[in-house]
């Protein structure tokens, strides 16, 4: 995935939260290693996760998080998971410098029950890399902690 068509990191990362289950009103952690488009990124992703219904989002300061410290956080806090933005994972962006990845509530890597769950949904229905806007909408204040 290069992310560099419009829409193709949010319907990358709605692929990652659809191949989630019994995540509501759960906690998640987000958070990236400050490389390309990490500030960004971490706002579209706590938009999504809101709008997908988590109840609580545990942000690096300033989207700041390492891969360690989100583990870290993510066992700490009794999260759900965590959103990490890395190129160390799914190198993307202009010079590889981007990428994205899933963290499930040990800490660790998403089991490839989830990876493979992530990649059928960006190749169903052409949602990834299509210019879709699909993922749900949510008014109101976002519930971020």
């Amino acid at each position: 995935m290069v992310f560099q068509q419009p829409n193709d990191f949010e319907n990358f990362g709605q692929s990652v939260f659809e191949s989630l289950e019994g995540f509501r009103g759960q906690t998640l952690v987000v958070g990236g290693d400050c490389r390309y488009h990490n500030q960004a990124a971490v706002q579209t992703i706590l938009k999504m996760a809101a709008a997908n219904g988590f109840g609580h989002i545990l942000v690096g300061r300033g989207g700041l998080l390492w891969t360690p410290a989100a583990s870290c956080v993510i066992r700490k806090h009794r999260a759900f998971g965590g959103v990490i933005l890395s190129a160390n994972h799914n190198p993307g962006g202009p010079n590889g410098d981007f990428g994205i990845k899933y963290n499930v509530s040990n800490g660790g890597p998403s089991p490839e029950k989830i990876t493979e769950a992530i990649y059928r949904g960006t190749q169903s229905s052409g949602q990834c890399c299509s210019g879709s806007t699909s993922w749900p909408r949510r008014t109101g204040p976002l519930p971020i902690c």
